[in-house]
This record gives structure tokens, C-alpha cells and sequence, in this order.
């Protein structure tokens, strides 16, 4: 009896445990909503956006390198760079970025060979070798496996106008480019960056780019 009561009880911690879960999920997606449009509306001219460097590790052929490379090309902001930084020359994804380069001459952008990583993190390693040449102080990082919308940047840079704000996040979403296997990660992946944003909003805690004087 005392078995049943007791199995009982943990069922019921976790049943109120997980309906208070839900609810927060449910109030931080709320939240999170309605200052996405807040921002949305409140997104100042181009003319008052800071130049941009956009700092992207490459390595290897990525599924849909071109799609994800090219994204970034095409953003509606009026003056960014883009560096690439590749652990050897002869990488493939280089061959991939000088195609995707050509096509966009208008946006400025080099390659950087930084050699093996002396550190444990390669991409922390390229990262820091794109920071010592970058030409802007606002320094936007992704991963070559990395897809976005042509308003990313003015989404990402338009908070930092504020200057209580020293680096953003940004909330992203898996996408299956791999099979079932690899469906399976994104989505799993993607649900638990979303659930925890999520929960952040609903506590009040503020997105934690970055400007590199305040690094």
C-alpha cells in the first residue's frame, strides 16, 4: 500500500511539475511573439546601422553549403563584409564560396587560411583568426551549416543600437537536409534552443553579435 501511495505521489510531482512547464512555454511563446513584432515595428532606417563583419568557419561540403553561404550574400543591409576562414587551402567548401563570391561582387568578402588549430575548438580558432582582420567592430558569427532570411542582420544588429546591449542570440530551428537521421537531430535540436528561449522570455531575461570594444 505504502508502495502504491508513494509511486502515486511522484506521479502526481511530475504531472503538476510538467503543467507548470507547459504553462511557461505557453507564456514565454506569447511573450516572445509580441516582441518579435515590437521590433519588428520599432527597426530603425539603414542609414543608421552600424557596418557589419560577418565571421563564417568553413570545412568541408555541408549539405546545402550553396543554399547557406549564398543566404548571406543576399541580406538587406547596407554595408557588411564577409570572411571565411578554412583550416587548409584546399579545403572544398573554399571552391564553393569563390563560386558564390563571383556572383555578388558587390559585397565584399576574403578567405582566410588560418591553419591547424592550435586549440582544442577549431571553430573558436577561426573565429579568433577572423576577428584579428575583420574591418568592423560588430562582428556577426555563424557556422557554415547555417541558413538565414535576407532581414537577418538588421534583426540581429538592431538591438545592439542600444547601448546597454553588448551581444545578441538568436533562436533557430533544425532543418532536415540529411535524411531521417539527420531530421530526427535538427528537430530535436530545434525544440530544445526554442523551449528554453522560450522560458527565458517568460522569466524576463533579456536575449544574451557581438561589438568587439566591449568583448
Amino acid at each position: 500500500m505504502y508502495a502504491f501511495y508513494f509511486v502515486l505521489g511522484v506521479a502526481l510531482v511530475g504531472l503538476a511539475s510538467s503543467t507548470v512547464f507547459l504553462f511557461l512555454t505557453i507564456f514565454g511563446t506569447v511573450k516572445f511573439h509580441r516582441d518579435a513584432r515590437r521590433a519588428q515595428a520599432s527597426l530603425p532606417k539603414d542609414s543608421n546601422f552600424p557596418s557589419v563583419s560577418l565571421l563564417k568557419p568553413v570545412h568541408g561540403l555541408d549539405a546545402r553549403l550553396k543554399e547557406n553561404v549564398e543566404s548571406f550574400f543576399v541580406q538587406q543591409y547596407r554595408d557588411y563584409e564577409i570572411i571565411f576562414a578554412a583550416d587548409t587551402a584546399d579545403d572544398p567548401a573554399l571552391d564553393v564560396v569563390r563560386e558564390i563570391s563571383a556572383r555578388y561582387p558587390q559585397i565584399r568578402s576574403r578567405i582566410i587560411v588560418n591553419g591547424k588549430p592550435p586549440w582544442p575548438n577549431p571553430p573558436a580558432w577561426s573565429f579568433h583568426c577572423m576577428t584579428e582582420v575583420a574591418a568592423h567592430n560588430i562582428l556577426v558569427t555563424s557556422d557554415s551549416d547555417v541558413e538565414v532570411q535576407p532581414d537577418y542582420l538588421r534583426q540581429v544588429v538592431a538591438p545592439l543600437l542600444n547601448p546597454k546591449i553588448g551581444m545578441v542570440t538568436c533562436v533557430y530551428r533544425g532543418k532536415n537536409a540529411g535524411g531521417f537521421w539527420s531530421g530526427g537531430r535538427h528537430l530535436a535540436i530545434a525544440a530544445d534552443h526554442g523551449r528554453s528561449s522560450r522560458h527565458g522570455r517568460a522569466a524576463d531575461r533579456d536575449d544574451a553579435v557581438a561589438s568587439r570594444p566591449r568583448l
